[in-house]
């Protein structure tokens, strides 16, 4: 994951399922909304921005790597699909190394790409 666009992420680890969260708002959006309340616009690097409205960001679960073979280590990758009667995982690939996996499709995330798979 370290090689993604973006490094505001959160990677929860439960039993075998490895979750991604992505932010909800980026660091110019969340910056607008604070000229809106009346706060000075301040230009300032995306990474700055970024940890400055950590506090009140909000993150949404947006791709997943099952575990489906202990002995193996092999996982399946999935992504959440948004549409309205869905609104649940779907099955993108695997099953593989988890590292293939990532490679693969971490690029995704944050990306129209990303409803394409």
């Amino acid at each position: 994951m370290r090689a993604a666009r973006f490094s505001d992420f959160i990677v929860d680890v439960k039993k075998d399922a490895l979750t991604v969260y992505t932010p909800d708002l980026d660091a110019e959006t969340l910056s607008d909304l604070a000229v809106s309340f009346g706060l000075p616009r301040v230009e300032v690097p995306t990474e700055v921005s970024a940890k400055l409205f950590k506090p009140i960001q909000k993150y949404s679960p947006m791709m997943r790597f099952l575990l489906r073979d202990k002995k193996g280590r092999q996982f399946t990758v999935e992504r959440y699909c948004f549409l309205g009667g869905i609104e649940d995982w779907i099955y993108v690939n695997g099953p593989a190394d988890l590292k293939r996996l990532a490679n693969k499709y971490y690029r995704h995330l944050d990306e129209g790409s990303f409803y394409d798979l």
